[in-house]
């Protein structure tokens, strides 16, 4: 008589699955899948299924779930071999991404270890390949095998204004910017100085890296992501800043060459650069993007220096970013034109369906539970002296660190027991710790998302 086990696996941080554990002679696993998943909602199917000759036992004859394996890749998913050009190009992709071996049509992209974030890049590298794809289909239908089909011109279009979706705006995209929440946010927050709370990210280039070319391919990055022709203009008698795209950046201002071989002290000439560019942004004037490159000379790689205003970037939008300079890089050298694939869902047109979602009450039913849950909260730190510092300005840091034995309960023992991921042990215990500090049953803890949630 054959055994199963069904157990929630987080091998990867933040990454849960179910993963069934069968034991039985000439198992068909694909018949058992299919079965399960006629009976049961599509979340509660299982994403991987492991045959196993016993199942591992405690002492006392309880399934010991510490001791069930963890899946390899495509577990109990028969290997099958992309059959379409579609299928073979999402099948590569899929492997870049999730840095997998072989790709077989019916593997399940969330098994593999695939989350939101690593859905985005998927699509961004298929529009580059020619595919019209959205994160919400990789949810939907998690294997090549059933993806591939609605990634043709014309079926994905009439798929799109089937279910709701709009379609991208594929022209150059300009004109006013509706609000949105983070931005409101920001501004609210940000009184002083705000053009000066940019991200960086900073390169030594090949040496045979060039530099004309890498010119053409930030001209290319800046028509393709329309939202880094960005600029904030403050609205007069109202406290409040306006947001706009303009139709073209000048280049010369966005990309700058300085020649450093000739410098007794390049390192220090190069972190006056550095500085200049971070903290040298006027909002309403822009360019809120700067790309500087410190030219060492010949034989010697060259600096090179990204800077993005936050307001247009965060650490999500950076990988697609940079993957596709990369892409345009490279078409340049080879003399191809420049081709990043179809563009997602502008900032403005996400913030057109942000605003009309907000007036048709899309949110009217949560407003209850969050004034509950801010109900009798602390929001702010106590501090030791009346009137002290409470900024980040005024802030310190204490490390510690745990023991094996308390690392191993931490990570193996407790999330078992309670159910629950480690980065919620740790909040809970947080919370504990601000209880006792503020002397509040109830602590309010703003928690940070990526915030690209279907609506």
């Amino acid at each position: 008589m054959g055994r199963a086990a069904v157990v929630v696996r987080e091998d990867a941080p933040g990454v849960k699955r179910l993963v069934a554990y069968l034991v039985g002679d000439g198992l068909d696993v694909e018949a058992v899948r299919a079965e399960v998943a006629g009976v049961l909602p599509e979340y509660m199917v299982p994403s991987a299924f492991v045959v196993l000759d016993a199942l591992p036992l405690t002492a006392n004859g309880k399934v010991d779930r510490r001791a069930l394996p963890e899946p390899e890749a495509g577990a109990g998913v028969e290997y099958v071999a992309p059959r379409t050009e579609a299928e073979r190009l999402l099948c590569d992709i899929w492997a870049e991404v999730l840095k997998a071996g072989r790709i077989g049509v019916h593997d399940n992209f969330f098994a593999l270890g695939g989350d939101s974030i690593s859905s985005l890049q998927v699509v961004s590298r298929a529009r580059r390949a020619g595919l019209t794809l959205s994160s919400r289909d990789v949810f939907l239908r998690q294997t090549v095998a059933e993806l591939a089909p609605g990634t043709g011109g014309g079926d994905a279009v009439a798929a799109g204004a089937d279910d709701g979706r709009q379609v991208a705006e594929q022209g150059t995209v300009s004109g006013p910017v509706g609000p949105t929440p983070i931005r409101e946010w920001f501004f609210a927050t940000h009184p002083h100085a705000p053009g000066h709370f940019a991200m960086s990210m900073a390169y030594e280039l090949a040496v045979d890296t060039g530099i004309p070319a890498l010119r053409s391919a930030v001209a290319a990055l800046l028509e393709q992501h329309d939202v880094l022709r960005s600029v904030f203009v403050p609205v007069p008698g109202e406290d409040r800043w306006a947001s706009e795209i303009r139709a073209e950046v000048a280049l010369d201002e966005v990309f700058t060459v300085h020649g450093l071989a000739d410098t007794d002290q390049p390192e220090f000439v190069w972190q006056e650069l550095v500085c200049a560019a971070q903290s040298g942004m006027e909002l309403e004037r822009g360019p809120l993007v700067r790309v500087v490159v410190g030219d060492r000379g010949p034989g010697r790689p060259a600096w090179l220096l990204l800077v993005v205003h936050h307001l247009l970037v965060d650490g999500v939008s950076w990988r697609v970013l940079l993957e596709d300079l990369e892409a345009a890089y490279r078409c340049v050298v080879a003399g191809e034109p420049v081709s990043l694939g179809e563009k997602s869902s502008s900032v403005r047109q996400w913030s057109q369906r942000l605003v009309r979602h907000v007036a048709e009450g899309g949110f009217d039913d949560q407003v209850g539970y969050w004034r509950s849950v801010l109900e009798g909260a602390a929001v702010e730190l106590p501090v030791d002296h009346p009137g002290g510092g409470n900024t980040m300005r005024s802030q310190a840091s204490v490390q510690a660190s745990l023991g094996a034995a308390d690392t191993a309960a931490l990570l193996l023992d407790v999330p078992d027991v309670y159910r629950t991921q480690v980065n919620e042990v740790l909040l809970a215990a947080l919370g504990r710790v601000l209880e006792r500090w503020t002397g509040c049953a109830r602590v309010a803890v703003n928690l940070e998302g990526h915030g690209r949630e279907e609506l």
